[in-house]
């Protein structure tokens, strides 16, 4: 494999943003093992770069022949690392599907999961069976959200230690029993994320300290039995700032949560 790599680093192929995607597979072996094999019904991650470049002019013609401009063809054909910030790289890998034709497929990774841990989702349980939940505004679906406290890594944190700083920033609560639940993958279509889940309890309150960027409402406590009622129908109504609000109740680390503790 160091062979191989030695050649991602001094190829130069067209379309692609290769020396950047090489440097990130070099580093992160976990990015593209297990590859993947297709005779397996699995779907491989192309390491060759002449089997990219063959797969990309491929697709790039397919996408010609649809009426798709030169110029956005070839935009939409590029592989190896498309963009990246400080939290997010995406991604697209020239692979080889289980019925043995190639093509291009994009993904999402977490900048805090490479080397190291993605971050947490927390539920908090109360003595009597209440469970904490946050009431969020959402930029992507722009709406209020009904949600588990969660957040990203930093630094060299552990999840746990993630999961305990979000569950006081958010909610404005500290638990001095901590369970670990199970891993949650939010999207696999296109995510690379596994986030763990915590159950909280022993609960106390504490000062909240929301990050200048979030929009949260506060912490509020629903019975079981209420908050089923409100996942069942996909919202609840709240007032929010002194005006009556639908807030939707679909976060689906809050129903995989309830779900996992209800095991234990």
């Amino acid at each position: 494999m160091k062979k191989l790599f030695s050649f991602f680093l001094i190829a130069a192929l067209p379309l692609c943003a290769w020396d950047t995607y090489a440097e990130l597979l070099k580093l992160y072996p976990e990015l593209y093992e297990p590859n993947g094999n297709p005779k397996l019904g699995e779907i491989e991650i192309v390491l060759d770069p002449a089997k990219v470049e063959e797969i990309q002019q491929k697709q790039y013609e397919r996408l010609r022949e649809l009426g798709i401009p030169a110029d956005r063809a070839n935009k939409w054909t590029k592989t190896g690392e498309i963009a990246r910030d400080k939290y997010f790289i995406w991604v697209r890998d020239a692979v080889i599907f289980p019925s043995g034709a190639g093509g291009l497929y994009d993904r999402i990774i977490s900048e805090s999961a490479l080397g190291g841990n993605i971050g947490a989702a927390v539920l908090p349980v109360f003595p009597n069976g209440d469970i904490g939940v946050v009431v969020q505004y959402r930029h992507a679906t722009r709406s209020w959200e009904l949600e588990l406290p969660r957040g990203s890594s930093e630094g060299k944190e552990s999840s746990l230690e993630t999961a305990k700083r979000e569950l006081k920033e958010e909610a404005g609560l500290e638990a001095a029993q901590w369970t670990q639940l199970g891993l949650m993958a939010p999207d696999t279509g296109i995510l690379q994320s596994k986030v763990p889940i915590f159950l909280a309890k022993d609960l106390k309150e504490v000062k909240s300290s929301h990050d200048e960027s979030e929009a949260i409402d506060g912490l509020i406590r629903l019975p079981l039995k209420k908050l089923n009622n409100a996942l069942k129908e996909g919202s609840i109504e709240l007032e929010i700032k002194g005006v009556k609000q639908r807030v939707y109740v679909r976060d689906s680390f809050l129903t995989y949560a309830l779900y996992l503790a209800a095991l234990q």
